[in-house]
Parts: structure tokens; C-alpha cells; sequence
């Protein structure tokens, strides 16, 4: 079995790191040859639990295409990368088995002309941080959770068996709109609040006032997906943000460091599933404005 991981970003390293443990052959795309580079001379650097292990891995950047012994592919860029990677799918008429794992739902609309035999759509529940080019933090247990989009939804067994037996757990799901909306929820709630009141994900519990706009903001998204399982979902929101409640949020990170955020496949996303639905959305607009208007400063501030 070989796996070509496109995104040498935290989720694409972790992925990375543990088909290595599984015996599973990977491939690193990465968007930067240096990056490729220095994963290929270096190694792949895992630290859990405070144990670091280094695996060998290949590593090639993604301006030079994919290798063609590829029996899957897994696409981890962030969604605002995603159009390069489709096109060249496209162009080449790609037929290999894809997993996309990214936070969002904007992607869903991107891929329908894919060339792939079998599609899947994943969401990644573990803490992680990438600490340099050729090392990624694993900070939180959590799982995979995968679903087929289009064509052949078995192949995917293979990889699941395999990771599931080393610890690293795939939960293979029925319905990927479900799996989707859930994440898309959780991090609509979480992670534009925490990057405005800079604040770790658990700060959102410990204010009165900072719980009742999570939960206003929480059920505005619902009432804008047209989502049903209410309560299901709000004890996801409030178990995540346990869980997590020393981290800070992927959005807070990327504000903090002077990167892009994900607020249009998040926000962005729902906001044109509301418009369609007539609902009004006042507290996603101010969020969407709010986090828009600080990557705008940002990059104003880094052209100083």
C-alpha cells in the first residue's frame, strides 16, 4: 500500500507519521521544496506525550506532480490551497482514490468533476501543531472519521485496518454531510470567538458572558444549515471545548502568526447556506467582519 499525502501542514505530517508506524508507505507533497527537503534529509520528527520518534520519509514538492504509483491519496492542504491540487487533478484525469481532510464544507462544492473512482470526505478530531518543517506535535488523542462521497465506498478498508491497529483510529461513517456539518459547527462556534477575545478554547466556559454568545452564535448556525439534532451538536461544541481547553484555537494560531484563517470556508460557508435559506445572521456576519478585518491588519502590519 502507498499513500500520497499532498500538504505538509500539521494534518499532513501526523498522517505522515503514523502510516509510517503502520508499515504504510507515504509520499510528502509539500508546496515548498526546501520543506521537502529537509523532511527527506531530516526525517519526520512525532513528539507525544513528550517521546520523540524520527521516521524516514519521502518527500517531493508538489510543483514536480504526483508519483504514479499512488494506490490512495490524501489531500490535506487548507481549503484556500485546494484550486492548484484540483486542477491538476483534473488536467491528468487522476483516477486514484481520494480522501479530503479539511475543516469547512466549500470544498464539497469543488469536486463533483473529479476524475477519482471513489471520493472520501474526513474530518481530523486530534490536537496538533506543527513545531517546524519536520515536526509535528501530537498535543490530543482523537480519530478520523471518513465517509464516501462517490464511487466505490471499500476501499478505504485497508488503511482504516491498518491505522486502527496501531491506535491511531479511523471511524469509517455512513453519511459525510453529517461528519461535515458537525465539525463545520463545532468550529464556526469555537474558533472565531476564541481568536477575538484572544483567548485558549476553554475560556469560552469559564465566562458567563463569553458562554451566552457561544451559545447565541451556536444556534445561529443551526437555524442557517437547517440542522435538526440540537442537542447533540451543542454537547459537541461543549465537549470539544473541554477537551481542548488548554489549546488555542487553528483560527487564533493563524491570526497570531500572520497567516490566511479558514473564516470563509467556515463562516464564509454558512453565510451563503443562510442567504439561501433567508435567515438572518447578524452575529456571523460581525464574526466574519471581525476576523477578516484582523487578517487585513495583519498583512497591512507585516508590510510595514
Amino acid at each position: 500500500m502507498k499513500v500520497a499525502i499532498i500538504g505538509g501542514g500539521a494534518v499532513g505530517m501526523l498522517v505522515a507519521a503514523y502510516f509510517n508506524k503502520a508499515n504504510i508507505n507515504s509520499v510528502i507533497y509539500t508546496r515548498r521544496r526546501e520543506q521537502a527537503q529537509f523532511l527527506h534529509e531530516k526525517g519526520l520528527e512525532l513528539i507525544k506525550n513528550g517521546m520523540t520518534t524520527t521516521s524516514k520519509v519521502m518527500a517531493l514538492p508538489f510543483s514536480e506532480g504526483l508519483l504514479e504509483d499512488a494506490d490512495f491519496i490524501f489531500i490535506t492542504v487548507k481549503q484556500y490551497d485546494l484550486d492548484p491540487i484540483l486542477d491538476y487533478l483534473k488536467k491528468n484525469k487522476i483516477k486514484i482514490p481520494i480522501v479530503f481532510l479539511q475543516n469547512g464544507m466549500s470544498h464539497t462544492l469543488m469536486i463533483s468533476d473529479l476524475y477519482s473512482e471513489s471520493i472520501y470526505l474526513g474530518i481530523v478530531e486530534h490536537g496538533v501543531l506543527k513545531q517546524s518543517d519536520n515536526c509535528v506535535i501530537h498535543t490530543g488523542e482523537g480519530r478520523l472519521k471518513i465517509a464516501n462521497y462517490s464511487g466505490e465506498p471499500g476501499k478505504i478498508i485497508a488503511i482504516s485496518d491498518a491505522l486502527n491497529s496501531i491506535g491511531f483510529p479511523i471511524i469509517i461513517e455512513e453519511n459525510w454531510y453529517e461528519i461535515l456539518a458537525g465539525k463545520l459547527v463545532v468550529n464556526a462556534v469555537i474558533n472565531p470567538l476564541t481568536t477575538l477575545y484572544g483567548i485558549r478554547n476553554g475560556g469560552l466556559l469559564e465566562n458567563d458572558f463569553y458562554f451566552l454568545n457561544m451559545r447565541s452564535v451556536f444556534l445561529e448556525v443551526i437555524q442557517a444549515l437547517a440542522l435538526t439534532n440540537i442537542d447533540n451538536l451543542w454537547n459537541d461544541v461543549i465537549s470539544i471545548c473541554q477537551n481542548t481547553g488548554s489549546n488555542y484555537s487553528t483560527m487564533y494560531k493563524d491570526i497570531e502568526q500572520g497567516r490566511k484563517t479558514e473564516i470563509q470556508s467556515i463562516i464564509g460557508y454558512i453565510l451563503e447556506e443562510g442567504e439561501k435559506r433567508m435567515v438572518p445572521m447578524p452575529r456571523l456576519m460581525f464574526l466574519y467582519n471581525s476576523i477578516k478585518g484582523m487578517e487585513a491588519k495583519g498583512k497591512e502590519e507585516r508590510n510595514d
